[in-house]
This record gives structure tokens, C-alpha cells and sequence, in this order.
């Protein structure tokens, strides 16, 4: 008789561990002053190396962040900023998403640095020209290198976000029940029962961890997920308002413009240019 064993409990799974990247684009190119870019939220993520010249992101809400040569630059998904560049330069860009909220959270909420510094130059100059050359190669192998190569150009600007992740811990369950449900957006007092905790205390300690309310970081992750798909999907806006909870297009529209600076037709007329 053979008896059954029962499998040892495998240990949840450190944050970032679980995060599978997609690019989109990657390329090597001068601009000028024609490159400049209005305030909009591209629904990707944008890792620059300057070689050449420099450029300038204003940050809506303050701020700025000066692209120089020598320091790779982030500029995550959905960021309103507006881009200048007052001279001739060149710059490298690999353009790429975290395939899926559960994964995205984790970035989102642990709140990287823009900039970091290029540590070990040659190996970074690497990969950098590896998944240029190879990020649409059908290749297994090549799938694979792009991937962990922009992983570890990612990794410096983490530096100093580790002290955050046992209280960042703490909210998971609430973060992936909000990506599994922007459709039907649950209330304070149901993300509060998630974790056992009294509303109000719930409120405090969310805004102290994630830096916004509970209801805001609900109401950007709808309206990121709908501005993703009206990027990437045929679907009407009525249809993705529908998608992320709200019923009355008129008043998404509204809500659309007011947060993310055009309306939801606009933003979707941008994907073309």
C-alpha cells in the first residue's frame, strides 16, 4: 500500500518575484527639440539611457528630472510628465509593461527611484545592446536573456525600498483583490475585513504605506485599466468604461478628463500619432 504524503507548504513568494516583463519597443535614436512631449500618461513604461546631449521631465504635481549621459532614467506607466529636450541627443529607450496587475502592484506600491546609477558600466552597456538586438527574436533563449537583462537594469533604482516591504507585505491581499475586482470596486470597509482591521485604522495605515487614500488607489487603478484598454483593445469607451465599473460613459468621461488631463477619445487618437 502506498502511502500518500502530503506536500510541504511552499513559502509565499518574496515581492518582485513573480513579475513577468513584456516590451514593447526598444531602439537607439537621436532627437531634438522636435521630440519634446506634452503632458500625457503613456500606458508602458519607459527606461531611458542618455549617450548623448540631455532632456528634462516636469513631473505633473512638482518636480523634475533632468536626463543626463551616465544614469539610466524611469519614467513608469501612466506618470504625467512632459518632456523637453533643448538640443541635439542621443538616447537609448527600451519601452516595456508588467503583464498584469498582481505583478505591477508590487512596483507601484514599493515607489522606485526615476534615476539610478549605471553600476558596472560594461556589463549594463551589455545588455542593453543584447536586448536591442534580440527583444523580438522568437528564441526561447532570447525571450528569456531580454527578459532577465531588463531586470537587472531595473534593479538599482530598488536601492533603499527593502525597510518597506514588511508593511507593503501586509496590504498584498488588499492590493490583488483590488486588480481582481475594478470591474465592481469594493468599498473601504470590504478591503478593511480583508486583513481584519477597523476602517478607520485601515485608512490610516494604507495612506501612511501607499502615500493615497484607499479610494484613490482604487480610482487610478480603474482608470489605469481603462486607459490600457482603450490603448490596446477595438473596444468602445462605453465598453471600457463598462470593464472598470462605471455605467454612466457620460460620467467616466468626466472623471477620465479630470484625472488624466484629455478626454477618453483623445487619449485614444494619441495611439495612432
Amino acid at each position: 500500500m502506498v502511502r500518500a504524503v502530503s506536500p510541504l507548504p511552499h513559502p509565499a513568494s518574496p515581492p518582485f518575484h513573480a513579475w513577468r516583463l513584456s516590451i514593447d519597443l526598444v531602439g537607439r535614436t537621436w532627437v531634438d527639440s522636435s521630440w519634446n512631449r506634452r503632458v500625457f500618461f503613456w500606458p508602458y513604461d519607459r527606461l531611458y539611457q542618455f549617450l548623448s546631449g540631455r532632456a528634462t521631465a516636469f513631473l505633473r504635481g512638482g518636480g523634475r528630472l533632468a536626463m543626463r549621459p551616465g544614469r539610466l532614467y524611469w519614467l513608469p506607466a501612466f506618470m504625467l510628465a512632459e518632456i523637453r529636450c533643448p538640443v541635439r541627443s542621443e538616447h537609448r529607450f527600451i519601452h516595456f509593461r508588467f503583464a498584469g496587475g498582481g505583478e505591477r502592484l508590487w512596483y507601484g506600491a514599493a515607489r522606485p527611484a526615476l534615476e539610478a546609477p549605471i553600476v558596472e558600466a560594461p556589463l549594463m552597456g551589455a545588455l542593453l545592446a543584447h536586448v536591442e538586438k534580440n527583444w523580438q527574436s522568437s528564441r526561447a533563449e532570447d525571450t528569456i536573456a531580454c527578459e532577465a537583462g531588463l531586470r537587472f537594469l531595473l534593479s538599482p533604482f530598488f536601492s533603499g525600498t527593502s525597510a518597506r516591504l514588511p508593511e507593503l507585505e501586509r496590504f498584498r491581499p488588499v492590493l490583488e483583490w483590488v486588480e481582481g475586482h475594478l470591474d465592481d470596486p469594493p468599498s473601504v470597509g470590504d478591503l478593511a475585513r480583508i486583513i481584519g482591521l477597523d476602517v478607520d485604522y485601515f485608512s490610516v495605515r494604507f495612506r501612511k504605506t501607499l502615500g493615497v487614500s484607499p479610494k484613490s488607489w482604487i480610482l487610478s487603478r480603474r482608470l489605469q485599466k481603462a486607459a490600457a484598454l482603450l490603448w490596446d483593445t477595438p473596444l468602445k469607451i462605453r465598453e471600457a468604461a463598462f470593464a472598470c465599473g462605471w455605467e454612466d460613459e457620460a460620467y467616466f468621461t468626466r472623471v477620465f478628463h479630470q484625472r488624466m488631463g484629455c478626454s477618453p477619445s483623445a487619449y485614444r487618437k494619441r495611439r495612432k500619432e
